[in-house]
């Protein structure tokens, strides 16, 4: 929601970010109530990188870029 996203949109995000993040071969446990900055740097960016790909697909599906469309 900080880079934009409406809250229905983020959660729809989320729910594809999460079982991904959640399938990486990692000994870090994951838990989903926890402020971000508590997670180590390592895995905070790893789960940030995964959630904003998935963040890009989602606007390349939902959003379509006007300027090249007609």
């Amino acid at each position: 929601m900080e880079c934009g996203f409406f809250d229905k949109d983020a959660e729809a995000v989320l729910e594809k970010a999460i079982p991904e993040i959640e399938s990486l071969n990692t000994s870090y446990r994951i838990t989903w109530d926890r402020p971000a900055e508590e997670y180590p740097s390592p895995v905070y960016r790893v789960m940030f990188e995964v959630t904003r790909r998935i963040a890009l697909e989602w606007i390349d599906q939902n959003c379509p870029d006007e300027e090249n469309e007609g």
